[in-house]
């Protein structure tokens, strides 16, 4: 298998939609701390869906996410596979919530 540094990396800029779940999970006797969420973004005029998983510190920036943010993302898409089911998720290696800036008329 191969590490992610080996995979094809990717970025999105996109914006949060639908909730934000966090749950944890035990692996090797550690708990790892997960948060599922989904991008939505225009790529060719129509809208493109990313699922995302952060991971470990990636999964505290991830939890504070609310539907609308602009997130930048950056890592590599598993697909998995069961039975004639295809399932591509989009796992966090970094990430940076993009701040919107206000425009105040003086």
């Amino acid at each position: 298998m191969a590490t992610y540094k080996e995979r094809d990396m990717k970025n999105v800029t996109a914006n949060v939609v639908g909730e934000v779940k966090t749950a944890s999970f035990d692996w090797d006797g550690e708990t790892i701390n997960v948060t599922n969420f989904s991008l939505v973004g225009k790529k060719n005029g129509k809208r493109h869906y990313t699922n995302c998983s952060a991971y470990g510190q990636w999964s505290e920036v991830a939890k504070d996410l609310k539907v609308g943010d602009l997130v930048h993302v950056y890592g590599f898409i598993k697909t998995r596979k069961n039975n004639d089911k295809v399932y591509r998720n989009f796992i966090v290696k970094h990430m940076n919530k993009i701040e919107k800036e206000n425009k105040e008329e003086k």
